[in-house]
């Protein structure tokens, strides 16, 4: 059995050795919305295109929102397309949340998540 320490893997990940995995998603704060909710992405990639992508379906969130007198009552579900991709949305509210906050769901798994 071979243990390799801390300082170990850092010098075979300097030498190329050993490389580190595909990135894991990650919440990024995207800023606000034209209509000025704050996006916050939840996807796999560098930060710029991910909020690139995160405002753009923020726009058709908001572009899209079913009007309804109803809707403390009627759950709001909806598609919107996003670079020819569909892009699942919903309003939703967790124990963490103060208030609901809009979110999308893409088949992939990345999440935009609209608050305010």
């Amino acid at each position: 059995m071979v243990a390799i320490t801390r300082h170990g893997v850092a010098a075979l990940v300097a030498a190329g050795t050993l490389t580190a995995g595909p990135a894991a998603q990650a919440e990024q704060n995207c800023g606000r919305s034209p209509d000025g909710a704050i996006v916050e992405a939840d996807m796999d990639g560098e930060r710029a295109e991910a909020c690139e992508t995160a405002m753009d379906v923020a726009v058709a969130y908001q572009n899209n929102f079913p009007s309804s007198g109803a809707l403390s009552i009627d759950p709001v579900d909806f598609t919107v397309q996003v670079d020819g991709a569909p892009w699942e949305c919903m309003v939703v509210q967790t124990a963490r949340d103060v208030k609901p906050r809009g979110q999308c769901v893409h088949p992939s798994g990345d999440t935009v998540n609209l608050y305010g």
